[in-house]
């Protein structure tokens, strides 16, 4: 199982950080990540769990390790 610590976790629901969802989207779309993968990656941010996260965004489970340290880069580079 594939977890992020609470303190990394970013819950969507949350008002209080509606404004760093946000800016995590804007640099999403501003990075050109694909859309499977954004929609992958925000669900992943807010649960943690990356088996979760492909299976609700319908993205193959194999390599998405790989994808989300990628986009990772992707955003570090921009942000």
């Amino acid at each position: 199982v594939d977890l992020l610590s609470d303190n990394n976790r970013i819950g969507l629901e949350s008002a209080d950080n509606s404004a760093a969802v946000l800016r995590v989207q804007d640099l999403l779309h501003e990075a050109g990540v694909d859309p499977k993968v954004q929609q992958m990656f925000l669900i992943y941010m807010s649960t943690g769990n990356l088996q979760m996260s492909c299976t609700k965004a319908g993205h193959p489970h194999q390599g998405a390790r790989k994808v989300i340290n990628a986009t990772v880069a992707k955003l570090q580079a921009i942000a």
